[in-house]
């Protein structure tokens, strides 16, 4: 017996049936995916989809403990899909939406960026700076720009007119965790090692000296509004700031700018940090219960940077449920979205190139947009473009989008 098969045999007192399908992302023409998540026996859960081949096994296994345990315990059924299921005791699904557009690769010209380090440059240099304060203790410090590929770093800093750089390696996990080392801070050796997670509207910097007990951290959290900056030596607090940003008018209007662009209208997040200047968290929590034990929730978190020249905006979606006072959480699904905007031109004439990626259960798809607009824009601030449109065509290149583009307009290759 195969160890899935195990797992479905042990199926018992049901907390949860959550079944789902998602518009196979890549366009083709199967119906749609199908799966089931299942919270069982208080502190497990199992998800096959149609793709297993024991998915039917499982099907039949959770119907059979439905139908046995209905009606000595609460169980949630998530969906319609899930109470078709356990009522007609088959999934029939017929709608055969396509993603239009949609391709399984992106182009070199957003791919070679380094994107996950990218969107986490800003907290990696607020962390630079609490480090070399800690270690130097200067009466003024800016820290300019990590630059680097790679694995190799460099952090440039200022000391008033005097402008110095410290090496970083920086590299990132299959889990998308962003690790970070510094071995010396000017003529000092240290052994500093730290990483950067980050989950929807929250970031968390750590790292800690190895020789010399120093631990710190930067905490963002923007459904819970809580900031908080720290550094230790031998547990005796050497650095602490709670300190928001004040988010002004114009940080409002470029955030609400960028979410009517790229999330075709999608209301923005109640609850926002400001993070540093241009760069945000925003967060979002629905919660809806089933009764005193038992939440279902929906949380939405985003990050946004913006530059002159670019502009990064990761968007998630999770649907979770939790039990007995958050002793169970289990994620049922997630879908991100990222954009990333940058400029491009074709024979004087200005663009901006939209990368969107979404990611979800059944994989992950890029789509490119093009934004034509006159003259240079500083991507900060507002802008208006005279028309947009998608690339409808397989895009392998910045050359093949550009040559997309000059036939669009009427040109000739």
């Amino acid at each position: 017996m195969e160890l899935i098969q195990a797992k479905i045999a042990e199926v018992k007192n049901l907390d949860l049936i959550y079944a789902y399908s998602i518009d196979s992302i890549f366009g083709n023409d199967n119906n749609k995916y199908v799966g089931l998540r299942i919270v069982f026996d208080k502190n497990k859960t199992l998800s096959l989809d149609y793709r297993n081949k024991y998915f039917s096994d499982f099907v039949k296994k959770v119907i059979d403990r439905y139908k046995k345990e209905q009606d000595k315990r609460k169980i949630v059924l998530l969906g319609d899909l899930a109470k078709r299921l356990v009522n007609d005791s088959s999934f029939d699904i017929e709608d055969n939406t396509k993603l239009d557009g949609v391709q399984e690769e992106g182009i070199p010209y957003f791919k070679c960026d380094a994107n996950n380090v990218k969107q986490n440059l800003n907290f990696l240099k607020e962390a630079m700076k609490i480090i070399i304060l800690a270690y130097k203790k200067y009466e003024t410090l800016q820290i300019d720009s990590i630059e680097g590929y790679g694995h190799r770093y460099f952090v440039d800093y200022s000391i008033g007119n005097i402008h110095k750089k410290m090496p970083i390696v920086i590299y990132e996990d299959e889990e998308g965790k962003i690790f970070f080392k510094v071995a010396r801070i000017g003529n000092l050796d240290v052994d500093i090692k730290g990483k950067v997670e980050s989950d929807g509207g929250r970031v968390d910097v750590s790292w800690q000296n190895a020789y010399e007990d120093i631990q710190g951290s930067i905490h963002y959290d923007a459904l819970e509004r809580s900031v908080e900056r720290q550094m230790n030596s031998l547990l005796v607090p050497i650095y602490y700031d709670d300190n928001e940003d004040t988010l002004l008018e114009e940080d409002a209007e470029i955030i609400k700018f960028y979410f009517d662009m790229c999330m075709c209208g999608q209301q923005v997040p109640s609850h926002i940090l400001k993070t540093s200047d241009n760069s945000f968290l925003l967060a979002e929590e629905e919660v809806s219960k089933e009764d005193d034990d038992q939440v279902l929730f929906t949380n939405i978190g985003a990050k946004m940077i913006t530059n002159p020249d670019e502009v990064r905006i990761k968007y998630r979606l999770k649907n979770g449920f939790s039990k007995y006072n958050n002793q169970i959480n289990v994620t049922l699904d997630e879908d991100t979205l990222e954009f990333t905007l940058k400029k491009m031109t074709i024979d004087d004439d200005n663009y901006l190139l939209m990368e969107k990626v979404r990611t979800n259960n059944s994989g992950k798809a890029y789509s490119y947009y093009v934004y034509e607009v006159d003259g240079e824009v500083d991507l900060t601030k507002p802008f208006n473009y005279q028309r947009s449109y998608k690339v409808d065509e397989k895009a392998t290149t910045l050359e093949k989008v550009k040559q997309y583009v000059y036939k669009h307009k009427g040109g000739k290759e």
